[in-house]
């Protein structure tokens, strides 16, 4: 009985039945020819009879070829589908990202909106939170973080820079003045409550607990309260519009890792996310 999974045979059949000739059928299909004669032998082999009668001129049907036509015909439209439904597939799928609040919400928007742009079915997963992801958990499939990954099994690249400086409303600096050296922000100040990789950078400046005016992990939170006079808060310098920068001397610049799992970095999605991530953040 003849192989019907054989699909390369049945293309081949299809070939020289609509040109009539294995050169011709070769050309098309970008083969050799006598690879369209091992197609074929193949063919007649399996099925114990012949199916073209060869002259001068080239290869003529017999009856079990055309009865075969209609059969290589649905197996190529089945194949086309497939094709398609798979290029279909290529182009969309879900990735989901882990990335503290202050990364999800200045750098990675605009990244997000190009990669959209580029690939729309392309689905993402933002999970903005203070806790680092386990990638190894498979919690997502890929982090932004502004500490190196200490895992083995984890892929990692530095892909830039976070500035990060403080920042107060115009109104506060008018009603206070600009500070000359941090102990003139004690009793002002705007930070981090349990996101200990900012609280650790912080403790390196030598910031007593009593320096603190508000404690609030959420990004939205800590930059409306800038905003509103509440008091100096640390923000990404490119995200700080409409606000004065204090101390500049007192500003920390955080590296920027990129990681992910090897198994989920050889996903084309994730490589995908990932390729544009290191990209934008380095830009």
């Amino acid at each position: 009985m003849t192989d019907i999974s054989d699909w390369t045979r049945f293309r081949t059949l299809l070939a020289v039945l609509r040109t009539g000739s294995q050169s011709a059928a070769a050309r098309d299909l970008g083969l050799a020819q006598p690879s369209v004669k091992r197609h074929l032998d193949a063919l007649e082999r399996d099925l114990g009879r012949p199916l073209f009668v060869r002259s001068r001129t080239g290869l003529s049907p017999l009856p079990a070829a055309e009865a075969l036509r209609a059969p290589a015909e649905a197996m190529e439209a089945a194949a086309a589908l497939a094709a398609r439904r798979l290029d279909a597939s290529a182009a969309a799928g879900t990735v989901r990202l882990g990335a503290s609040p202050t990364v999800a919400a200045t750098l990675l928007p605009p990244i997000l909106a190009d990669l959209r742009r580029a690939r729309p079915g392309l689905r993402i997963e933002v999970e903005a939170a203070v806790a680092e992801t386990d990638l190894l958990a498979h919690g997502a499939d890929l982090a932004l973080r502004l500490t190196a990954p200490r895992q083995l099994d984890l892929l990692r690249r530095r892909v830039g820079t976070l500035e990060i400086g403080l920042h107060a409303h115009p109104g506060w600096v008018a009603r206070h003045g600009a500070p000359a050296t941090m102990r003139d922000l004690h009793g002002h100040l705007l930070g981090p409550d349990r996101d200990t990789t900012l609280r650790r950078l912080w403790a390196g400046a030598q910031v007593p607990d009593e320096a603190w005016a508000l404690r609030c992990d959420d990004d939205a939170v800590l930059r409306a309260a800038i905003h509103a006079g509440v008091g100096v808060g640390a923000l990404p310098v490119a995200a700080a519009d409409g606000l004065t920068r204090v101390l500049p001397e007192a500003g920390m610049a955080l590296p920027l890792w990129l990681t992910a799992h090897a198994d989920a970095r050889a996903d084309p999605h994730v490589a995908a996310v990932w390729d544009a991530l290191a990209a934008g953040v380095g830009a």
